[in-house]
């Protein structure tokens, strides 16, 4: 078993520990708003479009996960699920709304960068610092043995996240991070499927 798998495992076994010590209630209902309640004193200038790219990723997602209730946050959980299981077919979700919001976004300073033809989210960002220092004690836990073993990406955030309890998506932080770091390189990634223009 390789170190990578190894890590998951110990990841997933922290997250099922930790929703025992919880209740197993719904996730908290909330109705998608423009406006999040994230303060990052660095990109005050862009929180409207920051914002705007979340509110976005709500609508769509809400709709192509058909969650007819719209005021919960179990399309966040939904999306990390279908991600992690590589069983997701973004052409189908991908509305003018998104991508719009992500050529807003692009633009914004240190937040990407690009590699071998791909676009990578930047974990050393001022962004991500200000996401990171508002997660809860145990995500920040898993995201630190994920950087101490070399696999803080995209794809382990991602499949990390959907180990932990379904309250992980109660925080404003974690579901922006989930947009910006999952959901908008991926839109790039495999923009062959997404008949929109990206550029």
């Amino acid at each position: 078993m390789n170190k990578a798998v190894l890590l998951l495992l110990s990841i997933t076994l922290l997250g099922l520990q930790s929703c025992k010590e919880k209740n197993k209630e719904n996730p908290t209902i909330t109705t998608p708003t423009k406006e999040k309640e994230i303060n990052c004193d660095t990109y005050n200038k862009e929180k409207e479009v920051l914002d705007d790219a979340v509110y976005s990723f709500e609508k769509d997602a809400s709709k192509f996960l058909k969650y007819t209730k719209e005021r919960s946050n179990s399309f966040f959980l939904r999306f990390l699920h279908r991600y992690s299981n590589g069983n997701y077919d973004f052409s189908e979700m991908v509305t003018e709304n998104s991508i719009n919001s992500y050529k807003k976004i692009k633009n914004i300073e240190s937040l990407y960068y690009t590699e071998n033809g791909k676009l990578l989210f930047n974990f050393n960002s001022e962004y991500y610092t200000c996401m990171y220092s508002n997660f809860s004690p145990e995500i920040k836990t898993v995201f630190d043995q994920l950087e101490e073993s070399g696999y803080l990406n995209t794809d382990f955030t991602a499949k990390s996240l959907n180990s932990q309890d379904q309250s992980v998506v109660d925080n404003e932080y974690i579901k922006s991070f989930i947009v910006m770091a999952i959901y908008y390189p991926t839109i790039v990634n495999n923009s062959v499927k997404v008949p929109v223009n990206l550029n």
